[in-house]
């Protein structure tokens, strides 16, 4: 478009409209915007909800790379290398390991991890992850698109689990920052 440089992504979960501020998570630098525009499926929009994918143009440039994560003003994320989530193992030679290594993808992010298992129901299991590098998340009790994983061996590049980040590690409370 002639209306300035169109940033593209999905939106996780939520909504944005026209004309929200938003900001990129995991900066030390605070970086925030507004929404000139909001393109859904090749078309001008005035709102897109999780699972649409979108270009906004904004009301000004951000450097941005990918896998940066824009949101709504006011939204908080967890941003640790310390997180605690719920796993199901897809590996019936791993899901009675107490402790797992490899890698971890959650959206555009991937990072070596080790896997420690606290408690099991089963192949589901919950655990603490400690990441090579702070994971930029929504947590919540139940999956959504903004906590979801994939582990993946790191050899075999099979996917031997899937899951949901839950909470930082740091405690039931901790909210890495707000945008």
């Amino acid at each position: 478009t002639d209306s300035g440089r169109a940033y593209l992504g999905s939106i996780w979960g939520g909504k944005l409209d026209s004309g929200d501020s938003i900001g990129v998570a995991g900066r030390e630098k605070e970086l925030t915007a507004s929404i000139k525009q909001l393109w859904r499926a090749g078309t001008h929009a005035q709102s897109a909800a999780g699972g649409d994918a979108v270009a906004l143009i904004l009301d000004r440039e951000l450097d941005l790379s990918r896998g940066a994560v824009l949101a709504k003003r006011g939204t908080s994320f967890i941003s640790d290398e310390y997180l605690v989530g719920k796993i199901l193992w897809l590996d019936p030679a791993i899901e009675h390991q107490t402790e797992w290594r490899g890698l971890l993808k959650i959206h555009h992010q991937e990072t070596q991890s080790i896997v420690s298992v606290k408690a099991a129901s089963g192949i589901v299991v919950t655990a603490e992850i400690e990441t090579g590098s702070p994971i930029i998340c929504l947590p919540a009790a139940e999956p959504t698109r903004a906590n979801e994983f994939l582990l993946i061996d790191s050899e075999s590049t099979k996917t031997v689990g899937v899951g949901f980040i839950s909470r930082g590690g740091a405690g039931e409370n901790d909210i890495g920052f707000s945008i």
